[in-house]
């Protein structure tokens, strides 16, 4: 198990077998009595599951952003990842190995895990689980069958964080509206399904 405590984040972060979890968890107890700011993040590998760990770490940060339980700073941080993976993740599909992709992407997990965002899970969540039972769907399949239908559903409620959003990750230009940055960030998330080819194969899901 290597360690590595990344100043700049305040966050440990386990590189390498996940089964040392457990270890670095005890680890990382005894060090937050003296730096209670202290996180313990998994690694994401590099390799061809990059893609599908950015999107469901986008799925986590987008939620966990539209959550009313989500307070100011859990919002700056899930904005800052999700923006991250918008930038990156078609990168990473052309090159999955490409380290400073790689690092933006482990930046966004780790904003993710800081923000708190697993504690906030949202609908899309909820019905992708639904889903992978009543279809047999992957996880990611499901999540790219929700995570659109869950936004549409938010309506007016969301436009507002999703605009900003859009605008964090460059989708919209600096003078477009709530409206027409919303509808950006929505569409960019339809094409991105279609390019990591998560459309799910249930015709009533279509």
């Amino acid at each position: 198990m290597q360690l590595v405590e990344p100043g700049e984040t305040h966050a440990i972060i386990l590189v390498g077998d996940q089964a040392a979890f457990p270890c670095a968890q005890a680890l990382l107890k005894q060090k937050r009595r003296t730096d209670p700011a202290i996180y313990l993040i998994p690694a994401i590998p590099m390799g061809d599951d990059l893609p599908g760990t950015a999107f469901m770490t986008l799925c986590t940060a987008l939620e966990a952003h539209l959550s009313p339980r989500a307070g100011r700073t859990a919002r700056d941080l899930t904005a800052e990842a999700a923006a991250l993976i918008v930038r990156n993740l078609s990168l990473c599909c052309v090159n999955p190995a490409d380290p400073q992709t790689h690092q933006a992407l482990q930046r966004a997990v780790t904003c993710c895990r800081k923000a708190g965002a697993d504690a906030m899970p949202g609908y899309a969540q909820g019905m992708a689980e639904a889903l992978m039972a009543r279809y047999g769907l992957t996880r990611l399949q499901a999540l790219a069958a929700a995570l659109p239908v869950v936004l549409d559903g938010y309506g007016d409620h969301a436009l507002k964080r999703l605009a900003q959003l859009a605008h964090a990750a460059g989708l919209a230009s600096e003078g477009a509206g709530r409206e027409v940055a919303a509808a950006s960030m929505l569409l960019w998330l339809r094409e991105t399904i279609t390019l990591l080819g998560l459309e799910p194969g249930v015709k009533e899901l279509r």
